[in-house]
């Protein structure tokens, strides 16, 4: 078996989107063919996401067909240890891939692409210089300051947010980390850019757009995320039978 990729990164963040040599599909909407993934292909992406043709960093995007109305393109998002509803960095990645390689027509002075996500419709601006800027689903807070147990630092105070995946987050010097990052928690009024830079010296923007309707009790937002990606080659990875080692491995355990 063989499978085809093309490598990208967005501020020094993998995405190696696959574009050829995935089985085909029976599941009909994105979250079937996200289920299946796991059931029958789960092997593929850890052969791709894991040594000795990936790392633990490493993150990929599989289009597939989409089934939303709206949507160009589908995607699905995959990393080190399974399937993610959403990635930001993937996004720009891949909606700059779409346009630069005709999967979406070009548009002057920026191109519109609507990118089917298993956490929803994503619509992201494609501008004439590779510069993304999409908008979020509804983001929203689902927690302060709970306390999370790690292996390196001890239990650590984090706040958990929602923007089409959960994450957490906290201060890199709550844990004495220095990432160049701006102080957390920050203020913004509807409009106001703030840009965030990346221990790679990279940037990225975020703006506050409008208020979403509520997710149960909590309060939702439209932000807007950009950035920029760029192509670091094309890769044609094989899947030998007799390779011991084809599913890939981590080191990490």
């Amino acid at each position: 078996m063989i499978l085809s990729t093309v490598e990208m990164h967005t501020g020094g963040e993998p995405t190696r989107i696959i574009v050829d040599g995935w089985p085909a599909f029976s599941g009909r909407t994105l979250l079937d063919k996200r289920r299946e993934a796991k059931e029958r292909f789960d092997h593929l992406r850890r052969g791709l996401m894991l040594e000795p043709r990936g790392h633990d960093g490493m993150y990929g995007a599989l289009l597939v067909e989409p089934d939303h109305p709206e949507a160009d393109l589908a995607v699905l998002f995959m990393h080190n240890e399974g399937y993610s509803t959403m990635c930001g960095h993937a996004t720009i990645a891949l909606v700059r891939w779409a346009v630069e390689s005709g999967r979406v027509t070009r548009s002057m002075p920026e191109t519109i692409v609507r990118l089917q996500c298993p956490c929803g419709l994503v619509v992201a601006r494609v501008a004439a210089d590779g510069t993304v800027h999409f908008e979020s689903v509804p983001a929203f807070a689902y927690a302060r300051d709970r306390i999370a147990p790690t292996a390196t630092w001890g239990p650590v105070a984090v706040d958990i947010a929602y923007g089409g995946a959960f994450y957490a987050i906290l201060p890199a010097d709550s844990i004495g980390l220095d990432l160049k990052t701006s102080p957390m928690r920050s203020i913004v009024d509807a409009g106001e850019e703030r840009l965030f830079e990346s221990c790679t010296g990279a940037q990225f923007s975020g703006r506050l757009l409008r208020d979403a309707p509520a997710v149960g009790p909590r309060k939702a937002s439209i932000v807007e995320v950009g950035g920029r990606a760029y192509v670091t080659g094309e890769s044609r990875f094989r899947f030998d039978a007799d390779d011991p080692l084809r599913e890939g491995f981590s080191l990490t355990g």
